[in-house]
This record gives structure tokens, sequence and C-alpha cells, in this order.
């Protein structure tokens, strides 16, 4: 009995220092890791703040997504993890002093950091930073700088924790993100309206047209099979019709299902002009969309694996257009792929989702809502074949 008690105890022991070590996969290489253990108001204690996002936009925050944090110290490496809170933030335990390499994944899936010029907003100037496997993992110094032109972090003491937990997007940190090509909102009226400033008022009273509170916003919704981040799609919003002015280009990359386990499904949301009435003379002002779908190592294009909106868009390989410009008075919804909302969170929000609802931006829900569907994975040869 005696012994039994014995061999059950070491297999505690066992398990117990087991769970004190993990092997980490960066790029091609595995390290073997132990776990950091926290020690309360220890100089050689300091906190990193990270926020983590969940689309392309960096305005929303992504809920548990693990942060993990590798310090190399005098040869031996040591982890700490954390989930992100609904805001996307966590603040992660290092040593100071020590070189740090910190990382995100969700699902399994590592998450992008942000490239080096996005990153450097959200860093002290002078804050020196490297990237690795592909901008996965942000390498640099744990050194505690204190509040720098107003703004605190990204790295703090062991004193500041409790800072560092109450850090603000407004101070410094380093920032992750689902990536793909930014949402992009060009205006392609002659001047005086800025070409590169969509906020320029001409270009709002044509794009949302409209008077004040009837204003709306348009978007409709493409399911894209890839695993690359640097497909990109461009719609241009045309009067009329194919030779109508065209009022503004919306360019955008398809987002990933946060919540799924397969990122191949991903989907994009696109901008687009809504159709008005003219407020003095009641005439229609409809709207022709034509766009085109760039992948890299793909110049002849995606497969069309699906369209649920024939009736209203011309779908090819490379490219798609609206078979008539689109009115006021047609009926759009999430079963055409179609949202509108005069609230422009709200109608981008409902893309998303793919449903009929209001509220703030959620995780892309690939599989709903969608007008069609393009199949872009490498080596794909087309069953179903619309346009060449």
């Amino acid at each position: 009995m005696q012994a039994i008690i014995h061999i059950f105890m070491y297999m505690i022991i066992w398990k117990g220092c087991d769970a004190q070590q993990r092997n980490f996969t960066l790029a091609s290489t595995t390290i073997t890791a132990e776990k950091l253990q926290e020690k309360v108001n220890d100089y050689g204690q300091c906190y990193v703040d990270v926020v983590v996002h969940n689309s392309s936009s960096f305005q929303f925050g992504l809920l548990n997504a693990t942060v993990i944090a590798l310090t190399n110290d005098s040869g031996k490496v040591y982890y700490a993890d954390r989930l992100t809170d609904i805001n996307g933030h966590v603040c992660i335990p290092v040593l100071c002093h020590k070189a740090i390499r910190i990382f995100v994944e969700k699902n399994s899936v590592r998450i992008s950091a942000l490239n080096k010029t996005m990153q450097q907003r959200n860093i002290p100037r002078g804050f020196s930073v490297k990237f690795e496997t592909n901008n996965e993992v942000i390498l640099f110094y744990a050194y505690a700088w204190g509040t720098v032109a107003g703004r605190s972090g990204p790295v703090y003491s062991t004193k500041e924790k409790g800072k560092c937990n109450a850090a603000l997007t407004s101070d410094y940190h380093f920032v992750f993100s689902y990536i793909a090509i930014p949402d992009r909102l060009l205006s392609t009226l002659p001047p005086p309206t800025n070409p590169d400033d969509p906020s320029d008022p001409k270009f709002e009273n044509a794009w949302r047209y409209g008077m004040t509170g009837n204003r709306q916003s348009c978007f409709f919704k493409i399911k894209i099979k890839t695993l690359s981040t640097q497909v990109k799609i461009s719609a241009y919003s045309r009067l009329d019709n194919a030779n109508g002015t065209v009022y503004g280009l919306f360019e955008t990359g398809p987002k990933y299902d946060v919540n799924a386990a397969d990122y191949t499904d991903k989907a994009a949301c696109v901008e687009f002009r809504c159709p008005a009435v003219g407020i003095l003379d009641g005439v229609e002002m409809s709207t022709y969309i034509e766009g085109n779908i760039q992948v890299p190592g793909h110049p002849n294009g995606c497969c069309i694996s699906n369209i649920q909106s024939g009736n209203i868009f011309k779908v090819e390989r490379t490219k798609f257009n609206t078979v008539l410009a689109m009115t006021s008075t047609d009926k759009y919804g999430s079963e055409k792929g179609i949202y509108i909302n005069q609230d422009p969170r709200v109608a981008r929000a409902k893309c998303f989702t793919g449903r009929e609802f209001l509220g703030s931006e959620y995780a892309m829900n690939v599989n709903v809502g969608y007008a069609f569907e393009y199949d872009c994975q490498q080596d794909q040869q087309c069953s179903f074949v619309l346009g060449k």
C-alpha cells in the first residue's frame, strides 16, 4: 500500500513538472521553455501590454486569443501565456532587461503582428523591435521606459502592473490582428475633392447621398476559399451604368471566421455607393458596380464555385459586375448578400454576421449571407466555370 502511495505521488510530481515545460515552434525551430514564475514587487519582473484585434479594421478586440511571451535568460527560455479580454487586451509577465519574443494564437492558428510602420505608431519613438516568422513574432528587449509624450507602455515595471492592466489603447502597446488587405475607400471624383481623403465633405455627400438622417451605407459579401492574406478585392461604384461617373473605389481583403477551426474559408464585405433618389428632382440615381479580384500567383483568377445572386451579379474568374444598375426601389437583404443601414457600422456588422439585426462589429461568419463565392486555392481545377 505504501509503495502504491509513493508511485501515485511520483506520478503527480512528474505531471506537475511536465506541465511546467512546453515546446513552441517558431519557423522550423522547436524551443523548449519553462513556465515563468511570476513574482510580486520584484525588480526583475516586467509586464508587456498587448492588444489583439479581430479584423483589419483594427477597431475591435479579439476575445480569448492566447498571447505567449518567451523570455531568454542566460541560455534558458521561460514562457508565460495569457488570454485576451473582450477588448483584445492582455498584460503579460516577462523578465526585465531580457530578449523577449511575443506571438499570438487563436484555435492553434498564429495571428500576425501589424507591419513595422503601423507597429511603430503604437510604441515610443526609438523603441527597437524586429519581426520574425512572416511577421508572426515580435522580438524586443524588455525595458520599462515609463511615460513618454504623455503615453505609458508598452513595457511596465513590476510596480506598474496595475497601470499595465488598466492601460488604454491610447497608451503604447504591441498590436496583433487577423491580417488581410485593409479596408480602404478612395474618392475618384475630380478636384477640388481630395482623391485620397474620403472624409472630404464633397466626397461624403456624393458617396452617402441624401438628407441628413436619411443617408445609407451599403455592403455586399463575397465568400472566398484561400489561405493567402494578400487577396485583394476592388470595387468601383458608378452612376447608372458601366459608362457612368465613378464615385469611389473600395478596396478590401477577405477575413477569417475567428471562431472556426478552418481558416481556408474567408469572406469580404465590400462597400458600395447606395442607390438613391435626387433630393430636388426625384430622379433615380442608380448604382452600377464593377470590380475585380487579385490573387498573387493566380493570373487567371479564381474558380467560381457558387452564385447566390445570379440575377444581380455577373461573375467571372478575375472580375465581377452588376447585371443591371441597382436602384433604390429594389429589395435587397441577407438572402442576396447585400446589406443596407443608415449607420455604416451596423451595415458592416450585418454583412459580417450575414444576419438582419443591429449591432456593432462581430466575427466574420463566412458561410452565411454571401452574394457569390470564389475558390482561390493553389492548383485548383475549376469544375464550375462561368466566364473566361
